[in-house]
């Protein structure tokens, strides 16, 4: 949208990914974390260096931004650190091939719930208006908005008070999955 205001479709793709990397950066308060997902957002492994500079900036901006306007990302003080030993080392390394395998299959489901949209929605702000709005309706009827947003609510409800559900993450994988096919496709 912006590449035909401004009359530059050639920088398109880069626009895309200075919105991409400045959402991330103000929304979870990591710039550094923002570019990265974004310079990666198209192709999986493959870095987009050329928007490098122009991602940083945005990234930056929207995190000094989002402070100024008074938002705070999610943080919890851990008080009970494991001992490290072989136990636990395990573990780490368990959790994160785990990580890792969720993270890969995230990637692809996206990749075909972005292809089955572009094959099968014709008009896609009736799409955006519909399934947003049925989406909303379920985010609060499911446990009234835990996984909406960030994800904060429920890391607070799970580190506050114990609360967590054995489908907590699925639902939230994917709400997540829905809500950036239709917003980024």
């Amino acid at each position: 949208y912006v590449s035909r205001i401004f009359k530059c479709r050639r920088y398109r793709r880069t626009f895309l990914l200075c919105g991409i990397g400045a959402a991330v950066s103000g929304l979870f308060q990591t710039p550094l974390g923002g570019v990265f997902f974004a310079l990666e957002f198209t192709t999986a492994g493959v870095i987009s260096y050329y928007a490098l500079l122009p991602v940083t900036v945005s990234a930056y901006m929207a995190y000094y931004f989002s402070k100024l306007l008074g938002f705070n990302a999610f943080s919890h003080t851990i008080t009970n650190i494991p001992e490290l030993n072989i136990f636990t080392f395990v573990l780490v390394i368990l959790c994160g091939v785990a990580f890792g395998i969720a993270g890969r299959y995230f990637s692809s489901l996206l990749r075909k719930m972005h292809n089955l949209y572009k094959t099968t929605v014709k008009n896609r702000y009736v799409c955006i208006l519909l399934i947003g709005s049925l989406m909303a309706v379920i985010l609060i009827l499911t446990h009234g908005g835990r996984y909406a947003g960030s994800g904060d609510i429920m890391l607070t409800n799970l580190f506050s008070a114990g609360d967590f559900k054995i489908y907590d993450f699925l639902l939230k994988f994917i709400f997540t999955i829905i809500f950036i096919t239709i917003c980024f496709s």
